[in-house]
């Protein structure tokens, strides 16, 4: 979608990207014939998502799954879309902007840790070992051989090396000195696990002593929240996810409010509702495995839509746009790649006045990965726009 010369600053390159039901149709500019609350309203809801997942069931996270150009990823169109509803609002009673609606937000990115590992266990050996196996290929299919065969040194690495997996106290220290507001999400063990359970969840007890005294050292530290990150099959499971919330709050003696689902597994008819009715209050699932980007088009803390229900979740989504993975496992990409894709979507969220929530996961600072200076590159970032 075009906009005139005077609204260009609100898109990107002089264009809105919305949802083609939108637009009436008729004669005339099709700016003039959108319905802009329904083209906000779209990418919140998910829409597209939602009738897909309908049909065929979730989508889990994966991207690929859709048949979703990938442009609609790229930038926070439903914050840009609001803006121009905020402006257009203006412009119709003659009032400044700012003097009717207020300043811009202040931006705010969450700094979140997914706690999936304490010790390089078999299972790690096994996941890891097996991706990388799948990226060789992957790899080797589209002609990126050097990559390929890093996928192999990574699979051979992983299978075979020895390394220490805890560092949970320097990824805190390195939050805490750059002043970000960080959450770190704790899986609760069940003493039984079925087959799949131990091959994908976490595999340490949060009564271990090295998690409690971390949750204990760090919790009175006011920037710093811990969450839960429960069971893989959790996500339809509202019994499951109090009693895990339950056991955690009971190890820790402290609320557990925030919740990411382990895997990113995700239903829009099921999760949400099931972490409402187990009393969570923010869930900060709602992004991609396989690519960065604004899953919803947004960057805003907000109550999603339950197109099955046609009501709202009673649960807070905090988008996450971005993971260690996605600039790694996924894509292969160089360090310029790295910090340029980190440095973009930081910006877009500034730029918008949006909230979001990025994801490394602590055991990565391990060797086998190698993935250290990619989290020091993000905390850079992310500081120096505060």
């Amino acid at each position: 979608m075009s906009l005139p010369n005077h609204l260009t600053d609100l898109g990107v390159d002089g264009v809105l990207w919305v949802d083609k039901a939108a637009i009436s149709p008729g004669a005339g500019e099709e700016f003039h014939r959108c319905d802009w609350f329904t083209a906000a309203f779209s990418y919140l809801a998910a829409i597209a998502e939602q009738r897909h997942e309908q049909s065929f069931g979730s989508i889990h996270s994966i991207s690929s799954r859709l048949k979703i150009p990938e442009r609609c990823f790229d930038y926070a169109w439903a914050n840009r879309i609001l803006l121009l509803i905020r402006r257009l609002e203006a412009e119709r009673l003659k009032v400044d902007e700012a003097t009717l609606f207020g300043p811009l937000p202040a931006a705010k990115v969450f700094l979140t840790h997914d706690i999936d590992a304490l010790d390089k266990t078999l299972q790690i050996r096994l996941k890891q070992s097996v991706f990388e196996l799948f990226n060789l290929v992957r790899f080797t299919l589209s002609g990126r051989l050097a990559a390929a065969g890093e996928a192999l040194w990574r699979a051979l690495r992983m299978a075979l090396k020895q390394s220490n997996y805890y560092f949970l106290d320097e990824v805190a220290d390195v939050a805490r000195s750059a002043g970000l507001d960080t959450i770190f999400y704790v899986h609760s063990r069940r003493r039984y696990r079925s087959p799949i359970q131990w091959l994908i969840d976490p595999s340490y007890y949060a009564t271990d002593e090295r998690i409690v005294k971390f949750v204990n050292t760090w919790s009175g530290y006011e920037k710093i929240v811990f969450g839960l990150h429960p069971s893989v099959n959790s996500w339809r499971s509202p019994t499951r996810l109090h009693a895990e919330r339950e056991a955690l709050q009971t190890i820790f003696d402290t609320d557990i409010r925030h919740v990411r689902q382990h895997w990113l597994r995700f239903s829009w008819e099921r999760t949400p509702n099931a972490q409402a009715t187990a009393e969570l209050a923010f869930d900060s699932t709602i992004g991609f495995n396989d690519r960065a980007g604004f899953r919803c088009g947004a960057a805003l803390v907000y109550q999603p839509w339950n197109l099955t229900r046609n009501s709202t979740s009673k649960i807070e989504s905090i988008p996450l746009i971005l993971m260690d993975s996605h600039l790694y496992s996924y894509n292969a990409m160089g360090h310029h790649e790295r910090i340029a894709l980190m440095t973009a979507l930081i910006q877009e969220i500034h730029a918008v006045g949006g909230t979001a929530a990025v994801l490394w996961h602590p055991h990565t600072l391990a060797s086998d990965y190698g993935w250290r200076d990619g989290y020091r590159d993000l905390v850079d970032i992310l500081a120096s726009h505060r």
